[in-house]
């Protein structure tokens, strides 16, 4: 299956293990020198967080519809693969100048086509310009007569020219074609009208006898001249047949014997087909509603569970970037920590998607200090009465004070 690029950026992903949206196709790594798509971009690089893809290998399918994956792990940081890495330059094929290597410049790229299972490139989509375009149409350019791509040129042979001069579309290729289907099928229409026209001249009037022999004629049928040839209720006989025939009024003879019991079927048959029309608008908008609603809604429980679960990790971490709403008032600056309300605030400005972006995740570093709180507990033993020698029963108030020790806070013993 081939398909235009454009036709793949926008596509949403979808992972089989789950069947939930969890990006949307945003570019194409290319490799210009293989003329290979090797991944789908479905995130951009940004300050805070380094571009991802999705390698060609890893793709199950790309749909009509969808970008089928197995699992959200086939979606990997580009920084972290050398080939991707050196690739991901933000390249954009559309819009780049076609010139022959001899220096005349044919025009730009405007699509490129893919094969969706291997992500070969076939070739190229050459726009003429806006006003050529619509009046000749795209060129089809092969991609295996490019010479070279760079960020604003591609190259390809001088003898490209030439096969572009030879290509046709646009509305002259449209007419040119159409001109040509309709002499070919006229051609055939004559031909076949002329055999048909034979075959009709000699079965006609033999079946006709055949078959209006003995019918019962529903209505008056006259001659030219006015004379009746069967009147109702008459039994249509062979000589009946034969007077039609010859006044060339054997059409109106075989309606006549058909007009009781074929137009009351075709009656019946007429305004069955008439209601059928009537419910295929009704019955085709339930079934689509039917097939993409229920397909909508498992996408949206899908998307608002994977929200609900990125709130939760969200909440009582800070932000790393200031979240605006509509009006431009800040919800949450740098660093604030992200909170019920700002989920909430962010939910009905429309930037809830922002803010879960912006959690920072790194583990923080604390030290000893950071984690202790501000006073002792009180059940802490600095807080426990001390026992002297003369609160204790039978004991000698001439002993001498056993030593003691103390942990102080910084870890060392001291002995007294």
């Amino acid at each position: 299956m081939e398909k235009k690029a454009r036709e793949i950026i926008g596509l949403p992903v979808v992972t089989m293990n789950r069947g939930t949206k969890i990006y949307d196709v945003e570019d194409l790594v290319l490799d210009p020198e293989r003329s290979q798509v090797l991944a789908l971009v479905v995130q951009e690089k940004a300050m805070f967080h380094s571009a991802r893809a999705i390698p060609f290998g890893r793709i199950n399918v790309i749909g009509q519809d969808a970008v089928v994956i197995p699992d959200g792990k086939a979606v990997i940081q580009v920084n972290r693969d050398p080939v991707l890495r050196r690739l991901y330059t933000g390249m954009c094929v559309r819009g780049l100048r076609v010139l022959t290597d001899d220096g005349s410049r044919l025009g730009t790229v405007d699509d490129m086509l893919v094969d969706t299972k291997t992500g070969e490139i076939k070739g190229y989509h050459v726009s003429l310009g806006r006003g050529m375009t619509m009046g000749q149409g795209s060129r089809w350019l092969p991609a295996e007569r490019v010479l070279s791509i760079g960020h604003r040129v591609m190259f390809v042979p001088a003898d490209v020219a030439k096969e572009f001069e030879e290509q046709t579309g646009g509305i002259a290729g449209a007419l040119d074609e159409a001109g040509n289907k309709l002499r070919t099928a006229g051609s055939k229409l004559n031909t076949q009208l002329e055999q048909l026209g034979g075959q009709l001249h000699s079965t006609v009037p033999q079946k006709a006898t055949g078959l209006l022999v003995g019918s019962t004629a529903h209505r008056e049928v006259t001659a030219p001249d006015g004379t009746a040839i069967v009147l109702p209720n008459d039994t249509i006989t062979e000589e009946m047949v034969d007077h039609a025939r010859r006044a060339g009024r054997l059409s109106q003879l075989a309606l006549s014997a058909g007009a009781g019991p074929f137009q009351q079927h075709t009656g019946s048959l007429g305004e069955q087909a008439s209601q059928s029309l009537r419910n295929i608008p009704g019955e085709a908008k339930a079934l689509w509603e039917q097939l993409t609603g229920q397909y909508t809604r498992n996408l949206d429980n899908a998307d608002d569970k994977v929200m609900q679960r990125r709130i939760k990790n969200a909440l009582g971490r800070p932000a790393t970037r200031v979240i605006l709403d509509n009006d431009d008032s800040i919800i949450l600056n740098t660093g604030d920590i992200i909170t019920n309300r700002a989920v909430q605030e962010a939910r009905n400005a429309g930037v809830l998607d922002i803010l879960v972006d912006s959690v920072y995740v790194e583990r923080p570093k604390l030290t000893l200090e950071d984690l202790k709180a501000p006073r002792s507990g009180d059940a802490a033993l600095d807080n426990t009465p001390a026992v002297t020698a003369s609160s204790t029963p039978g004991a000698h108030t001439d002993q001498l004070p056993a030593a003691t020790t103390t942990i102080t806070p910084q870890g060392a013993t001291n002995q007294s």
